[in-house]
């Protein structure tokens, strides 16, 4: 396999690859074969961060096995760099900071939005809850352990709860896969019932749609977590300043994310969800800038995207096509990704650039 990728890479004249594949022992072993075959022709693989990256050393644990590597922001660089510490990790050449990568919305996307919000809107709601759920399981295997299917039909069964209580409830459920009614047979009726009250949409192409969209037009975001802070929630607060957001922490996180939880508990993540679902109901009710339910302060937001200009997909972009330059000049692998690397940190500063 080592030898097609290296003969495919060279045919093709191909320094560069990106891959949507994360996993080191994933597919077999495919990432780390073509990152050899890349070696071998003297290319540079470039990575860049799909979801959170937890500084738990077992979780993402042989991620990323790539030459460059593209942060959102400083939290996910301290955190990578704490796991190569603990030889729990690939050791790629550069880590650069380049912030949220997926911060651009097509004008169709932007209409389809504004359908939605108009639909909520003539049918009463007045506050908008965007739901995000999670990976579940029947966890009758040895190799995921999720939340259990069980967790997720009483989660939802709450909010239609609520929303049948309270006509000025407006729910969009962006679900982490399609087709919610077919995995959630017991809430077949419950979800048919909330979806002809004109106040309940479900995003039909949920694995292909980015979350903060739905929140633009949201007053809260409301997920839960079993394993590290929600992605689905980061990508919609670094998005979307005006945003509440909550989580349920499912399986007891304190320890792993010990610097938050000491001022985000019951303000942002919550144990008990009775007790969230109070706080977003007072909060519904009062809407106050003293309300501290749900709200992420900035300086927080920033570890997470220190431009906060939606322009992080421009950065990596750019970022590669200086590398092709360098390539294209005639510089070795080495001499290219520094030629890169000072181009970066010129532009943007050296504290958006790591090199190990």
């Amino acid at each position: 396999k080592v030898e097609f990728w290296q003969s495919f890479f060279e045919k093709y004249n191909i320094k560069i690859h990106m891959d949507s594949n994360e996993w080191g022992i994933d597919r077999g072993l495919n990432t780390i074969i073509k990152q050899t075959a890349l070696h071998l022709n003297g290319g540079s693989s470039i990575g860049k961060l799909r979801s959170y990256l937890s500084n738990y050393p077992s979780l993402h644990y042989l991620y990323f096995p790539n030459d460059i590597f593209c942060c959102w922001g400083e939290k996910t660089l301290k955190n990578f760099k704490d796991k190569i510490s603990l030889k729990a990790e690939f050791k790629p050449h550069s880590l650069l900071i380049t912030g949220y990568p997926y911060g651009y919305a097509t004008n169709e996307v932007k209409s389809n939005v504004q359908k939605i919000k108009k639909q909520l809107h003539s049918n009463g709601a007045k506050f908008i809850l965007l739901l995000l759920d999670n990976a579940s399981s029947d966890n009758k295997n040895f190799k995921d352990q999720l939340a259990s299917q069980n967790f997720l039909v009483n989660f939802y069964r709450i909010f239609f709860k609520w929303m049948e209580e309270d006509s000025e409830i407006g729910l969009i459920i962006k679900s982490k896969n399609n087709n919610l009614i077919k995995r959630l047979p017991d809430l077949n009726l419950l979800i048919k019932k909330s979806i002809n009250t004109g106040r309940c949409h479900i995003v039909e192409e949920a694995h292909q749609s980015i979350p903060w969209h739905y929140s633009e037009i949201s007053n809260a975001a409301v997920a839960f977590t079993f394993d590290t802070l929600p992605t689905s929630l980061i990508d919609c607060i670094v998005n979307n300043e005006n945003l509440r957001g909550v989580f349920y922490d499912y399986s007891n996180l304190f320890k792993i994310e010990s610097n938050f939880y000491s001022w985000a508990k019951n303000k942002i993540v919550f144990s008990d969800i009775d007790k969230m679902l109070s706080k977003l109901k007072n909060y519904k009710t009062n809407q106050t800038l003293e309300d501290e339910t749900g709200f992420w302060p900035k300086d927080f937001i920033e570890l997470f995207d220190p431009f906060g200009d939606k322009q992080g997909h421009n950065r990596v972009g750019e970022y590669i096509e200086n590398l092709i330059n360098c390539y294209d000049k005639g510089l070795n692998k080495t001499n290219a990704i520094q030629a890169a690397n000072h181009n970066f940190s010129k532009k943007w500063g050296k504290q958006n650039l790591s090199t190990l």
